[in-house]
């Protein structure tokens, strides 16, 4: 739409007023979004019509069932201010239209900094989990593909300084690249504010597996040094998270959390798990930290010995993956 037509529409269409530069993006070949119809291209505006023509060409399943292709189909630009959200040309999806080889490029060799690109692109650079996942799994095109890749990425963000993953489904993914926080600071904070053994262990694997990647990395030279002093701080730490585990693990009267609808067989059966699992951790740190492993208690055969067939398939079940 130019000026003039907008101009024409407004003087008709009072209300509009307030959308005016949204009205002022429906520019020819401008990309857009619609709730029910996915992602399409403005193609062109008919004056005598007054109507937009847009292209929706892969419209998303409605209720599982797939929605027929909607080329040149006319819409009301008042329609379109309320129902369209029209894209900038930096959005992923558009650039995925415009740029196609290289975001191709990032999806399969850099997934991460593909990830960052979309936060730059949100003026709080920000996104919820349900929004970001959104956008990545139209880039992806089918469910399994995206499942798949995704799990690999969030693998990768994790380790990424400048990206704060959430811990919950209902957090914000947060670009900082101006004041990047390690993976183990994060892991820490978390450790420290935590109050539940189960989740403690977990994070006590966590962190110990940061570490070993860290101590990898470890190089001669002043990028060595600063490592290594990064090293023997987490390693600090990592001394005192086993003194605690091994503690909580001998002596805490209840590790894991049960449903309310959990039988006792299965509350036995996660309790069991929450420990052996804990003692896993706790092992692997004593080991790292040269302790006498075989002084500690209780061992995981202590564990197993307790359990019959029919309780080890439980507890296989429980273990953490």
């Amino acid at each position: 739409m130019n000026t003039s037509d907008i101009e024409r529409l407004l003087e008709t269409t009072p209300s509009l007023r307030n959308a005016r530069e949204k009205l002022e993006a429906m520019q020819d070949g401008a990309y857009c979004q619609h709730r029910t119809w996915g992602f399409g291209q403005i193609k062109r505006y008919d004056a005598k019509t007054n109507r937009l023509i847009i292209d929706f060409l892969n419209p998303p399943p409605q209720n599982g069932k797939p929605q027929a292709p909607k080329p040149a189909h006319p819409m009301a630009p008042e329609f379109c201010a309320d129902k369209l959200e029209i894209y900038p040309a930096d959005n992923i999806l558009v650039r995925a239209k415009t740029e196609p080889k290289v975001i191709a490029k990032l999806i399969k060799e850099d997934p991460a900094e593909l990830v960052r690109q979309i936060l730059r692109t949100d003026a709080k650079q920000s996104m919820s989990v349900v929004e970001l996942e959104g956008i990545l799994s139209v880039l992806l095109e089918t469910p399994a593909k995206f499942k798949k890749w995704w799990a690999a990425t969030k693998k990768l963000l994790v380790q990424d300084p400048a990206v704060a993953v959430p811990v919950k489904k209902d957090g914000q993914y947060v670009l900082r690249e101006e004041d990047p926080v390690h993976p183990e600071q994060e892991i820490l904070a978390e450790y420290h504010l935590n109050k539940s053994a189960a989740k403690k262990i977990i994070l006590a694997e966590k962190l110990f597996q940061s570490f070993l990647s860290e101590l990898a990395e470890v190089t001669e030279g002043e990028k060595g040094e600063a490592n290594a002093q990064k090293i023997r701080a987490i390693e600090d730490e990592l001394r005192s998270i086993f003194d605690e585990l091994t503690t909580a693990i001998q002596s805490a009267k209840r590790i894991a959390k049960s449903d309310p609808n959990d039988d006792e067989f299965t509350k036995v059966a996660k309790e069991r798990a929450a420990r052996l699992h804990g003692i896993w951790v706790r092992n692997d740190l004593c080991r790292h930290l040269e302790a006498d492993v075989d002084s500690l208690e209780p061992t995981s055969k202590s564990i197993l010995i307790e359990c019959d067939d029919g309780d080890l398939s439980r507890l296989a079940a429980e273990i953490p993956q």
